[in-house]
Parts: structure tokens; C-alpha cells; sequence
């Protein structure tokens, strides 16, 4: 991520919570500051992380919000489509 810089991360709850709990996790635990700068752990360049597909950990999405990452939840059935539903990263509440 580091070397690709996204700008755009489509990502299953399933990914992210693999990344927070294999790589984050153990970091904040390490140091107080690592929390501010974990946007980088994804390439500094981030403008919107649609996550869905399933239900997305607490601990997760309290991460997503503490660390500044712009995230949105979305809908959609894998039958038929990807995301269908979502809103901007700017207007997404926590835990909706």
C-alpha cells in the first residue's frame, strides 16, 4: 500500500479486520502516536475506503474513526450487485 498510494479501497470487513488485528492492533498497543498516523499504514493518499459485504467489527469501525481513515459503509446483495447503497465518507456515522 505504501508503494501503490490508493486513493480509492473497495475492502470486505473480512480484509480489514485481518489488517487491524494482524498488523494495527499490535502496533497501537506499542505506542500512543501510532494511532494518528496508522492512515498511512495505507498509502497517505486515501479519499474514501467503501467497506461492506458483512458486518463490520466495532473495534474495527472505532479505529477507522479514531485514526481520521475516510470510510463508508455500504450495502449490496452479492447476487446482483457489489455496493449499491452508501454515502460519502464526509457523512458517515458510526456504527450505521
Amino acid at each position: 500500500m505504501a508503494m501503490v498510494k490508493p486513493t480509492m479501497l473497495l475492502i470486505v470487513p473480512l480484509i480489514i479486520e485481518k489488517i487491524f488485528k494482524n498488523r494495527v492492533q499490535p502496533k497501537l498497543k506499542s505506542s500512543g502516536i501510532m494511532r494518528s498516523v496508522m492512515k498511512f499504514a495505507f498509502g497517505g493518499q486515501l479519499r474514501c475506503m467503501p467497506i461492506g459485504g458483512a458486518f463490520l467489527a466495532p473495534e474495527v469501525e472505532d479505529f477507522l474513526v479514531d485514526s481520521g481513515l475516510p470510510y463508508t459503509v455500504g450495502y449490496g446483495m452479492t447476487e446482483t450487485s457489489p455496493l449499491c447503497t452508501g454515502e460519502p465518507a464526509s457523512s458517515t456515522r458510526f456504527r450505521s
